[in-house]
């Protein structure tokens, strides 16, 4: 064939072109550019070209192989301003949609049924479909881009579609489809284009099905050539990790010193949106172990939580359920459990917006207070304020005000607070409030509803024990004394409120002339050597 005849001209261009798709086929990204290259030689080897805007075309579809949407569009619009032909202008709504925008929407929305050459069907349809895609109506999206692969199989093979159509059903909640579609994407993208965000999807798709084994598959080529520590995908997945439940427990081991790397992409966000998750799931970590180092310590000290939303992915990213979740540990702590109380308090402490921004709904406020009153830490008073409940925070002021030597205001707040209590609460005000008011008879009847073998109420038994007996010991009445004091000799643990209990027996027992009790009494000091034994030793024995 003659190069300088009708179709030798042609035949030069649909070269050039055919070079680029074959080179995009095994994903030649030189080959793509040697082939733009090709085509822009047309114009030097044909004086007079008669296919310039074949020419340019080409290689607008040639940039689009290579993903260069804008210098596409830039061809394609020109092409349309000499032409007006409306196949020019729907390849630069396919350009722009691909680009994520939606330039040219309007014009293509217009276009009937009639108005769209025969042979653009399958690129509109398409293109309408990106377009719906970019702006969230993923429905409406998957409608269009079903209808393109209908107006061409081959379209089934295209890998910008196969992904968007994924992506469309994962937004919609269909994961078995977006599962499909994905990885139908990722066979079908020798430039490995839309690798790392399909690869996304389907380890989010397979954490989310807590099938653990596809998802860690999936991470692992996320984390490839040490993409964790650039990749965006990667970082907000793996940083996201802990929230699902059972994934550490099965691959952690895998994964390394999870900790540890939560801790690296915490710092190397620690300036914007992105390490906020990294601080959020060690705070979950350090909650459900009951751990933290100083490193943890000090980047949660650092990092400032704004808990903003962002867009990722084209879609509105929240914190919040990562926040509910971060909040679960919390239902293991007691707060008269004194390494409880102390590591709550020991977070607050570290970062008190950061507490307050993870943790501050009630049940975390009313943790830290009741944590704070209990190890009478004077930020008590910071809190309480926090604390929305009028019983609990009435009973939580009484404690505190005990704790600050003022008794007729603490009497007051747990008086008032009992009303609006209820359970233990209830009880723990009225037993304290009976302690203040110093009526041993009020306060026998409700030690009687105190089981003191509950964790809550153990350190309160010698305290309120040694208090009744003292009172009735004050008013005389020496047997009740007698009762209570010996309750507290009962208990195993020898400390001040048992010696204190056995000297008061032995005063009582020689006042009663019980020779029996006081010899006992005797006996018990021979066999240690403190204070009090001493005391008694001196006065009784002999």
């Amino acid at each position: 064939m003659d190069p300088k005849s009708y179709y030798g001209e042609l035949s030069y261009l649909y070269l050039g072109k055919s070079y680029a798709l074959y080179s995009y086929a095994f994903g030649s990204k030189k080959g793509v550019l040697a082939a733009i290259g090709y085509l822009n030689q047309y114009p030097f080897n044909y004086k007079v070209p008669r296919f310039i805007h074949t020419q340019r075309e080409f290689i607008g579809d040639s940039y689009l192989l290579l993903q260069w949407y804008e210098t596409a569009k830039n061809i394609y619009a020109n092409l349309y301003g000499e032409t007006e032909k409306p196949e020019y202008m729907i390849k630069y709504g396919y350009a722009a949609s691909l680009g994520g925008s939606i330039e040219g929407y309007n014009y293509l929305k217009k276009l009937d049924r009639e108005g769209v050459p025969e042979d653009y069907i399958d690129v509109y349809y398409m293109t309408m479909g990106f377009y719906n895609f970019n702006l969230g109506r993923y429905k409406l999206a998957t409608e269009y881009m079903l209808y393109a692969m209908n107006a061409n199989t081959y379209l089934k093979e295209d890998p910008h579609l196969l992904f968007r159509t994924g992506v469309s059903y994962y937004k919609l909640g269909d994961w078995r489809k977006a599962l499909l579609y994905l990885e139908l994407s990722l066979k079908k993208d020798p430039m490995r284009f839309y690798e790392d965000r399909a690869n996304f999807y389907l380890a989010i798709i397979n954490l989310e099905t807590k099938n653990f084994r596809e998802a860690y598959a999936k991470l692992k080529e996320l984390s490839q050539e040490d993409k964790l520590f650039y990749n965006k995908l990667t970082q907000i997945l793996f940083s996201s990790l802990w929230y699902y439940e059972g994934f550490l427990e099965v691959y952690g081991g895998k994964l390394g010193d999870y900790r540890k790397k939560l801790l690296q992409l915490g710092w190397l966000n620690v300036e914007d949106v992105y390490g906020e998750l990294p601080v959020i799931g060690l705070y979950y970590l350090a909650l459900k172990s009951k751990k933290i180092n100083d490193e943890e310590i000090e980047l949660i000290r650092t990092k400032k939580l704004t808990l903003r939303e962002f867009i990722f992915e084209n879609e509105l990213f929240t914190f919040d359920r990562y926040i509910e979740r971060a909040k679960e540990p919390l239902d293991s702590y007691l707060f008269f459990r004194r390494e409880d109380a102390k590591f709550i308090t020991k977070l607050y402490k570290t970062n008190e917006d950061t507490y307050l921004k993870i943790l501050g709904n009630q049940k975390g406020v009313e943790l830290l207070a009741r944590s704070l009153v209990f190890l009478g830490d004077k930020r008590a008073e910071k809190v309480l304020p926090l604390v929305k409940d009028e019983g609990i925070h009435r009973f939580l002021l009484g404690q505190l005000s005990i704790l600050q030597d003022k008794r007729d205001e603490a009497l007051k707040h747990l008086q008032e607070s009992i009303s609006h209590l209820k359970g233990e609460d209830k009880l723990e005000a009225e037993l304290l409030s009976v302690y203040l008011k110093g009526s041993p008879e009020e306060l026998e009847k409700v030690i009687g509803k105190v089981d003191f073998r509950n964790e809550r109420f153990s350190n309160y038994e010698p305290v309120v024990l040694v208090r009744t007996a003292d009172l009735y010991y004050d008013n005389g009445n020496m047997e009740k004394a007698l009762s209570f004091y010996k309750r507290v000799t009962d208990r195993a643990t020898e400390d001040n409120n048992y010696w204190w209990s056995m000297f008061r027996i032995a005063v009582i027992s020689e006042s009663m002339k019980d020779n029996t009790t006081l010899k006992w009494v005797v006996k018990r000091a021979k066999e240690k050597d403190n204070i009090w034994s001493r005391a008694i030793r001196s006065l009784w024995e002999g």
